[in-house]
């Protein structure tokens, strides 16, 4: 039994006049995880873009029927995903000030509760309880997350992904707007994940080594 979740078959897409992706075949299995290497305008988020089929016209064929719940069996954690949040709170913030009612912020136990409520019965949420110990966001729990530093929230939204077990895992820039040592640590957060046999897509504009099978585009 085949165990590739996903193919693309010279896929091609265009944005106005230019091409972007032209004559893409690329397909991989349960348990891979790959970087997708390119500069700024490669064509990266055009690929996740059609990976989520939310781009609707291109050239080539997208086969999805290795993914048991279709397109709900991916997840993707995004840069764009964290300013949404924080510009929410910090609206609610203004409201609070402006109205005088007291406003309810999200705190990272809330973020992680949309997702899974830890109860330690269940082996599931056993294994919820050891991720959030393992990327150090146990004493996080109840901070605000529009007080969490760029880092924090981008451990936070990595685990509240990783706790909808999703069948592939899609991480756009993680590490725009890090310090070096947010870096650090989520790159070998991330590559334990791997060492899971987690099946990710990784990209960047910058080249990752390590663990990680690697697909380069160049617009």
């Amino acid at each position: 039994m085949s165990s590739i979740l996903l193919s693309l078959e010279k896929v091609s897409s265009r944005r106005w006049d230019r091409v972007v992706l032209q004559d893409l075949s690329w397909s991989f299995q349960k348990g891979e995880s790959w970087a997708v290497i390119g500069p700024n305008g490669a064509g990266k988020s055009t690929l996740v873009g059609l990976i989520l089929d939310q781009i609707p016209y291109f050239q080539g064929s997208i086969l999805r029927s290795g993914l048991k719940s279709g397109l709900k069996g991916i997840v993707k954690v995004s840069f764009e995903v964290q300013q949404k949040i924080i510009a929410h709170e910090e609206s609610k913030e203004r409201y609070e000030a402006f109205s005088g009612i007291e406003e309810h912020l999200l705190t990272v136990s809330d973020l992680l509760k949309a997702e899974s409520a830890f109860k330690e019965e269940t082996d599931s949420n056993q294994e919820a309880q050891n991720l959030i110990q393992e990327s150090g966001l146990e004493t996080l729990l109840n901070r605000p997350a529009q007080k969490l530093s760029n880092g924090e929230m981008r451990k936070t939204l990595l685990v509240q992904a990783l706790l909808q077990n999703p069948e592939l895992l899609i991480l756009d820039e993680p590490f725009v707007g890090l310090d070096q040592n947010s870096k650090e640590f989520l790159k070998n957060f991330m590559e334990a994940e791997v060492k899971k046999h987690k099946t990710i897509i990784f990209t960047s504009h910058i080249d990752f080594k390590d663990d990680y099978r690697e697909i380069k585009i160049n617009g």
